[in-house]
């Protein structure tokens, strides 16, 4: 079972139907779970960054390998935190190493002008 399927398992998450005129922004619900992590609350926590994992953001993917890692609001599972987290942490790599290939190309055609 994936942390994806760990989150979906966890008390009173569920996913709220989505409407666009009252969407709160990524920013305002990122600020919302470090509120509840903060105040000890990890499940809520990671009720929220789980919809924002599955979107590909980052910063809420690296929260919830922390809660695996450190057995917040979960079970403790660093074998999971890794195996889980790995595609996303080399997806992201490679689209670092791309832009920093097409950076190193145009420095070098400013340059060579």
């Amino acid at each position: 079972m994936g942390w994806r399927d760990a989150l979906h398992g966890l008390h009173g998450l569920r996913r709220a139907p989505a409407s666009p005129a009252a969407s709160p922004s990524v920013a305002d619900l990122m600020a919302q779970a470090y509120e509840a992590a903060g105040a000890g609350d990890y499940e809520a926590a990671l009720a929220i960054w789980g919809p924002l994992a599955h979107q590909g953001m980052a910063r809420a993917q690296n929260n919830i390998g922390k809660c695996f890692g450190e057995g917040l609001g979960v079970a403790r599972d660093l074998g999971k935190q890794g195996r889980e987290l790995l595609p996303d942490i080399s997806r992201l790599l490679l689209s670092d190493q791309a832009l920093i290939r097409q950076a190193s190309v145009e420095v070098m055609s400013v340059i060579a002008d």
